[in-house]
């Protein structure tokens, strides 16, 4: 019985670890946009986290639902919507222009 409680122990806090981990890279014109400011807001949680130099980014969001990810450093503030799952979900995307605003397109 205490190896079964174990057991169990451990398969939930497995699940703990990665769960709603959103991660990916964000890019313009091919090239990575680095040292940007990220906003993931669920509900009235927000969450936020920072590209590196290769535009890529990782961040845990503890609660599971659909949510706007946003470029809160970048002009206009561009978003997508995306979801955020019991397991990591990836999320890469182009920044492009169009005729009157920047939009994040999903790569």
């Amino acid at each position: 019985m205490k190896i079964f409680s174990s057991l169990m122990l451990l398969v939930l806090l497995r699940g703990v670890g990665v769960a709603g981990t959103i991660y990916g890279s964000i890019q313009v014109g091919g090239r990575p946009v680095n040292n940007g400011t990220i906003e993931i807001t669920l509900g009235d949680k927000k969450y936020q986290g920072r590209t590196d130099e290769n535009g890529a980014y990782h961040i845990y969001v503890d609660r599971q639902g659909s949510c706007k990810l946003a470029i809160t450093s970048w002009d206009g503030q561009p978003y997508a919507d995306i979801t955020s799952y019991g397991d990591p979900a990836r999320y890469d995307f182009e920044l492009q222009r169009t005729s009157d605003r920047w939009v994040l397109v999903r790569r």
